[in-house]
């Protein structure tokens, strides 16, 4: 008995190109989880600064700049945890949403630090050393910034998500007994 070998007529097999029968790898979530975990972070960040303002308010109000940094901070909270979760739930637009408030946020830290190394009288911060403190906080929003902006994180989140086949829940079929004993997966 003979069987046909390589190559098939023609000469042309396009199993032996390379890169022609090989998978798409999956891409990988690590760097949308992380950028959406790090959002998470700057949303508890930024809502204790809230909740902190929010106290100053209540107990007699809060400098310009305070009153300045409570709305950048709630405007954080919703721009960062909005983003997160559309993120961890594959959605493009949580995307745009952490460029954006993980963007502000480094804004906010410069800014600071430049206010503080010109000695703005109601900021905490004041000189070098102080300044430099201020831009601690900046690493995960830059982090953030970094890998929201990767291509391995668009591609986690414009790939189809994996559907399952639906399940009827409650009782199966069972089999016939007349018909004999079936294979697994009938």
């Amino acid at each position: 008995m003979s069987y046909q070998h390589y190559p098939v007529s023609g000469g042309f097999d396009p199993r032996l190109q390379p890169g022609a029968m090989s998978p798409q790898p999956r891409p990988a979530a690590a760097t949308a989880i992380t950028s959406a975990a790090l959002a998470a972070l700057g949303t508890v960040w930024h809502g204790t600064g809230a909740i902190t303002g929010l106290i100053g308010t209540a107990q007699g109000g809060l400098s310009w700049v305070g009153n300045l940094a409570l709305l950048f901070d709630l405007v954080l909270v919703v721009l960062l945890s909005l983003g997160a979760a559309l993120v961890f739930g594959r959605k493009s637009a949580g995307r745009a949403l952490l460029i954006t408030g993980s963007a502000i946020a480094v804004l906010l830290y410069l800014l600071a630090f430049v206010l503080g190394l010109n000695g703005i009288p109601h900021l905490v911060a004041r000189g070098v050393l102080p300044g430099v403190l201020v831009l601690l906080p900046a690493i995960p929003a830059i982090a953030t910034v970094v890998l929201v902006l990767l291509p391995a994180t668009s591609r986690w989140l414009n790939q189809p998500v994996p559907r399952f086949p639906h399940h009827q829940h409650g009782y199966q079929p069972q089999p016939d007994p007349r018909q004999g004993v079936r294979p697994f997966g009938w």
